[in-house]
């Protein structure tokens, strides 16, 4: 949002109408080092102010200022547009039953405890957990389940035969990151913040027409294909 904010002013003639600010609620701005590296170059390159250690805690939508609580203490800023991604947790109907994690950093927002490789349930050896609602570190993109259903499949079916499977689900996370119009980052890691790219011709730390198209085309027409039965 903030790339497309900045890239839309450009477009406009705006830009120099504006400031365009980011509000990071820890000390990054992307949890995979070489990522948060090459947005903060080009946050800087394209004049995009950064402030880290800010948390979100409350907006007076009548006075247009937004409420943070930082290391210094509390804040307000004033804006003029503010676009926000709210805390997320798991749904009542897992908040209030026996699958959550009941330690750790999950347990806080009742994510489904999972074991990181199978994603199988320590507790309960016949529940799985893909998507969203696993608490493992990555994985809660659609890409990610992708490669988490599979591992998942071969366990169940090892169980039914009563054997043993090996199928490990390495974090794989993908994150494709629309830098302008017409131009993106497909961005590709795993657990270990590894970027894993799916296609060698493609540098995941580039700004690239065809990452674009990979993101806004290909992917939509995928997901109609499967809204429709076709894939």
């Amino acid at each position: 949002m903030t790339f497309i904010t900045d890239d839309k002013a450009r477009i406009k003639g705006r830009r120099e109408a504006i400031n365009v600010v980011y509000n990071a609620h820890n000390k990054t701005v992307f949890s995979v080092v070489p990522v948060d590296a090459k947005v903060k170059t080009l946050f800087a390159e394209r004049n995009v102010n950064v402030n880290f250690d800010h948390v979100l805690t409350g907006i007076d939508a009548d006075r247009k200022a937004a409420r943070y609580k930082t290391p210094e203490g509390e804040v307000w800023q004033d804006y003029d547009f503010i676009h926000v991604i709210p805390p997320m947790c798991a749904p009542d109907a897992v908040r209030n039953s026996s699958l959550p994690w009941q330690s750790g950093v999950f347990a806080a927002d009742a994510w489904v405890e999972a074991d990181k490789a199978s994603l199988r349930h320590p507790r309960f050896p016949n529940v799985f957990a893909v998507g969203d609602i696993a608490g493992v570190p990555r994985g809660k993109t659609a890409a990610s389940v992708k490669w988490q259903v599979p591992v998942v499949v071969d366990h169940i079916v090892a169980d039914i035969a009563g054997k043993t499977s090996t199928a490990v689900y390495n974090g794989y996370t993908s994150c494709p990151m629309i830098t302008r119009y017409g131009k993106a980052m497909l961005i590709e890691f795993d657990y270990d913040g590894k970027l894993v790219p799916s296609f060698p011709f493609i540098d995941p730390l580039e700004e690239l027409w065809v990452s674009w198209l990979i993101d806004e085309k290909a992917l939509l027409g995928t997901y109609r294909a499967m809204l429709f039965g076709r894939a």
